[in-house]
């Protein structure tokens, strides 16, 4: 018989990238109950196919979905299955147009579900399950989010980082079965899936206001890295529509706009770290080719988590692992007042 292939298993600082997806499928929030629960008809809202998945998912996996997601109804946390059948018998009068399964379903799919939720702990869940839990766990995640994507497709986290080792070699330790990291800053363990995501890297350019976050990381050093990577990879060539190599024109580089920004989301608050601007001049190359060469030009530190000097530290220590010497250059050229 046939045996189901495992799913993918996502990097701990790729796991922001699948909450954001999934916080973006939920329809409503059961928190809305005075114009939803009104609004709502029969199975529109739910898909009638939900009664009969929470029936094929044993009580196991079920009860693996409520500790990770911690679903919350009305302020209350959703601890277990009975829990959910208890919290629906007490709201009944409230939604007295509604069925018990229908009620039931509607809170649970209407829950806010935890912000930083470990969804390696889904995968190995899926991976480790016969085939009818992993049928069953891939149709409640088709219908818990309202066709929010294949889980196998939802697992498939959209950056792999090849970061220098130096930057890599992190001290970790078993606690519990849960990793956990040794963070420089505090000088403190941190469960991995929430080292991974102290620093966000962003950028916003000349078509939008709106920053898009790009990559996540664990320490200043990193987040430096994926910036740097993310610079390195706007070098070469510009390609027309044609698939032919366009010839560049300074002034038109000049006109596009690009910033990169660092934030650190290390305690109960977002603090900028520092920005950078994106700078672009034309190399011309043996052939007549023109090629965009592309460097990061960062500005102050505005941190209380470093000082200036370590801030700049870390852009010395990371550029030169990768053989460039923007920050030091610009240093140089800022006190020599060029």
């Amino acid at each position: 018989m046939a045996t189901l292939p495992p799913i993918n298993i996502p990097l701990p600082e790729n796991l922001p990238f699948i909450d954001q997806v999934f916080k973006r499928a939920q329809k409503f929030t059961a928190d809305e109950q005075g114009v939803l629960a009104c609004a709502w008809l029969g199975n529109e809202w739910v898909g009638e196919d939900m009664p009969r998945i929470l029936e094929r998912l044993n009580p196991e996996t079920f009860q693996c979905l409520l500790t990770l997601f911690k679903p919350t109804v009305l302020g209350q946390v959703i601890l277990s299955h009975e829990h959910l059948n208890q919290f629906t018998h007490e709201h009944r009068e409230q939604f007295a147009d509604f069925n018990f399964e229908q009620l039931k379903i509607f809170f649970l799919i209407g829950a806010e579900c935890e912000k930083a939720v470990d969804w390696r702990k889904i995968s190995r869940r899926y991976n480790e399950s016969p085939d009818d839990q992993k049928e069953a766990l891939s149709e409640f995640f088709d219908e818990f989010r309202h066709h929010l994507a294949d889980l196998d497709d939802l697992m498939e986290t959209p950056n792999d980082w090849s970061l220098p080792a130096p930057l890599l070699a992190l001290e970790t330790q078993d606690i519990d079965g849960q990793t956990f990291v040794h963070c420089p800053l505090g000088q403190q363990w941190v469960r991995d899936d929430l080292f991974h995501r102290q620093f966000v890297v962003s950028y916003v350019d000349s078509y939008g206001k709106i920053p898009v976050v790009f990559a996540y990381a664990g320490t200043l050093e990193q987040a430096i890295a994926k910036a740097t990577q993310s610079a390195l990879y706007r070098n070469g060539p510009e390609i027309d529509a044609m698939g032919n190599c366009r010839k560049l024109k300074q002034h038109e580089l000049d006109q596009y706009k690009l910033k990169m920004s660092i934030h650190s989301e290390v305690g109960a608050t977002s603090e900028l770290v520092a920005s950078a601007a994106l700078h672009r001049c034309i190399n011309v190359m043996p052939d007549a080719t023109m090629e965009k060469d592309c460097k990061l030009l960062w500005g102050p530190n505005k941190s209380t988590l470093f000082s200036g000097r370590e801030f700049r530290a870390a852009l010395y220590k990371v550029e030169k692992l990768y053989g460039l010497q923007w920050s030091k250059v610009s240093d140089l050229d800022d006190a020599l007042g060029l």
